[in-house]
């Protein structure tokens, strides 16, 4: 058994003068004994450096091996983000978004894949939130490979003018996808809340339901678009009001309300929601001061639901008496909470 490698050997000249050689050296076996040979002289080791990549590329070519690259030689053209990609992709596949999404693009009888496109917008709100037409330029950076677009939408030598022609048709992609995603709301809800009870093993026992709203520059949906309270201290704007039910810090569905709808006005549909479609027997909601109201205290317990709902502390006569009371001993559940029992009087 042979083996060729490099070796430096270092002289020191008559006038002391240290000087370093390379060798390449074989090492072998003769009747038992390790030996070595000397197979070439390649000379001084500081002559050497300006030519080494060319004795390699020599040595390469001789042997008939591959050719090596150096990294001198690299150049880097573009960079592209792959990370967040990667991320969305694997999350994606975990919560089996894509069969649920497929699933109900062939009943819409849809031919086209808008799921990919979903997917996109997805991570680009993780990402980088923009416009839909800020998502084409937000796709040059990151690594897409099957991104869906005309491939001359990339091409920077494309005229201006058709550059945008070709935006202005395929951004519309973006906005069909989200027509289709709209229809899907329903079954793609409870398909997401089945998969995160699965993933997670959730007990689905307690349950917080809070509201906020959003505000339109311009109109927005005639249907829904109306002023109301601004949480934005944006009055005189049309808004909607947005109902997120969550269980374990994780959002398991939403709604959409009018903009002008009270913060009470929601919860009968919330309780139906979570009675109807996520098939929920028994729960404890837990809400804040905007949701109490005879209405919905008669109508959690119509729905054998449990509450935990804010008072305000000025109009209420048990709220008053304990207040009034001091400060007797409470029961802490952890450094930010304590509770303690009261009976409701009558009326």
């Amino acid at each position: 058994v042979t083996m060729a490698f490099i070796r430096t050997v270092k002289t020191r000249s008559s006038s002391g003068q240290v000087h370093e050689y390379v060798r390449i050296v074989e090492a072998y076996f003769e009747a038992g004994q390790r030996k070595q040979r000397v197979l070439a002289n390649l000379g001084n080791l500081v002559s050497l450096r300006k030519d080494i990549k060319q004795i390699v590329k020599g040595l390469l070519r001789v042997t008939g091996e591959e050719p090596l690259f150096f990294k001198e030689d690299l150049q880097n053209e573009r960079v592209q983000e792959y990370g967040l990609v990667y991320v969305v992709q694997k999350l994606w596949g975990y919560l089996e978004l894509g069969e649920a999404i497929s699933k109900s693009l062939k009943a819409q009888k849809v031919q086209l894949d808008y799921e990919r496109w979903i997917k996109m917008m997805v991570a680009n709100k993780l990402s980088d939130p923009t416009s839909k037409l800020g998502i084409l330029e937000w796709l040059k950076g990151v690594w897409w490979p099957d991104h869906g677009f005309a491939p001359q939408l990339f091409n920077e030598s494309l005229a201006p003018e058709e550059q945008e022609k070709l935006l202005k048709k395929e951004v519309m992609k973006f906005y069909r996808a989200l027509d289709h995603l709209l229809k899907m709301k329903k079954p793609l809800e409870k398909h997401l809340y089945l998969r995160l009870r699965d993933l997670f093993s959730l007990k689905v026992d307690l349950v917080f339901y809070d509201v906020t709203s959003s505000y339109f520059e311009g109109q927005g949906p005639a249907s829904l678009a109306k002023e109301g309270y601004s949480r934005d201290n944006e009055p005189g704007k049309k808004q909607v009001l947005i109902g997120l039910i969550l269980c374990n810090s994780l959002p398991i569905g939403h709604e959409v309300f009018e903009g002008n709808r009270v913060d009470k006005k929601t919860l009968k549909e919330i309780l139906a929601k979570l009675k109807e479609e996520f098939e929920i027997d028994r729960c404890i909601l837990v809400g804040d001061r905007g949701l109490i109201s005879k209405e919905n205290l008669e109508e959690l317990e119509n729905q054998d639901f449990e509450s935990i709902l804010a008072l305000r502390k000025r109009r209420n006569r048990e709220v008053k008496k304990v207040l009034k009371e001091g400060a007797p001993i409470y029961c802490r559940t952890s450094e930010q909470l304590e509770y303690r029992e009261v009976k409701k009087e009558d009326g």
